[in-house]
């Protein structure tokens, strides 16, 4: 039985420098740290540098800007690379002020983050683009339809200022064990179904027994570590923990009843970390909000909808842009 790491554990993991031991489990984080358009950088008016990743099809037809998670960083929009490709959709994901390759921003407040992406939009001659807002991302989105209406073509957040439950809690290594649980179980389950076809075959070894599925989450758990919180501390903690005082702050700046651009929130009702009434509550007050439920869908369950939502996100569900 593998021991659960301590917050503190989790700490000490997540201000180091990501590994550069190679490893089977850590070969995902190294690749995309080697590729260069993961690791992008720009100088902006004031002097900082904001890092940014590109993802699906670098000639896309439509444009996507991905705001990371809390605490994250840009490599964690690698999870839609290859759909958007297929759909032809070019994907930039921003590191935030302290997160990755951007540079601190000392004093840094909600309404910030406007400037920086709207500078972005000019460098990269962007003129209409959709966001999407993931988890501790969806504020971000929100303030950036309400300071910058005429860039959006979309917007989709979630969580809100859902995110103060999870500040201060152990939501990172719930996360982590969450996916490695589902990992391992699907990784079980396609062994099943490989040895039901062919009851001749040898077991995989990639599927042990408890005891080695134990010692396999613990080097995984390490491993995905490096990948969603080695990069986002690499700068130290100071981002996550000046971000955190943002999220959680009564005034944002803005009131949520003033954005006018239309907001898409996608979310599972039975999510314990961010309840669906508190999400409702918001939906209300967003004046052009439209809430998708998703009635038998948790937390950790949602990542199967990514496709729906971005294709209705970015208008191919029904072959318009929605604005």
């Amino acid at each position: 039985m593998t021991a659960r790491p301590t917050a503190q554990r989790l700490l000490r993991l997540s201000s180091r420098p990501m590994s550069t031991h190679t490893t089977a489990a850590s070969a995902p984080a190294e690749a995309a740290a080697a590729n260069p358009a993961h690791n992008q950088i720009m100088k902006l008016p004031d002097g900082r540098t904001l890092g940014f990743a590109e993802y699906g099809d670098p000639r896309g037809l439509k444009t996507l800007l991905y705001f990371h998670g809390y605490p994250s960083s840009r490599v964690e929009a690698k999870a839609l690379h290859r759909l958007a490709a297929v759909h032809s959709i070019r994907v930039l994901a921003l590191d935030r002020p302290g997160y990755g390759l951007s540079t601190p921003q000392p004093r840094r407040q909600l309404l910030d983050w406007p400037r920086d992406v709207a500078a972005f939009a000019d460098r990269q001659g962007l003129d209409r683009f959709a966001v999407l807002g993931a988890s501790g991302g969806g504020p971000f989105a929100v303030v950036l339809a309400n300071r910058c209406p005429g860039l959006l073509a979309a917007a989709t957040a979630a969580a809100l200022r859902v995110v103060r439950w999870l500040v201060g809690t152990r939501f990172v290594e719930q996360r982590l064990d969450a996916w490695l649980e589902l990992a391992t179980r699907q990784a079980r389950d396609k062994e099943a179904r490989r040895l039901e076809r062919d009851p001749g075959a040898r077991p995989s070894l990639v599927v042990g027994t408890a005891e080695e599925d134990g010692r396999r989450v613990a080097e995984r758990r390490v491993a995905l570590l490096d990948l969603l919180v080695g990069e986002p501390f690499a700068q130290g903690p100071d981002g996550a923990v000046q971000e955190a005082r943002i999220l959680t702050d009564d005034d944002w700046g803005f009131r949520l009843e003033e954005v006018g651009v239309p907001i898409k929130i996608w979310h599972g009702a039975k999510d314990t970390n961010a309840p669906i009434e508190a999400i409702r509550y918001l939906a209300d007050r967003l004046p052009r909000a439209e809430l998708h439920e998703f009635a038998e869908d948790t937390h950790y369950t949602m990542g199967d909808h990514v496709e729906e939502a971005v294709l209705d996100l970015m208008g191919e569900n029904n072959g318009e842009e929605k604005v």
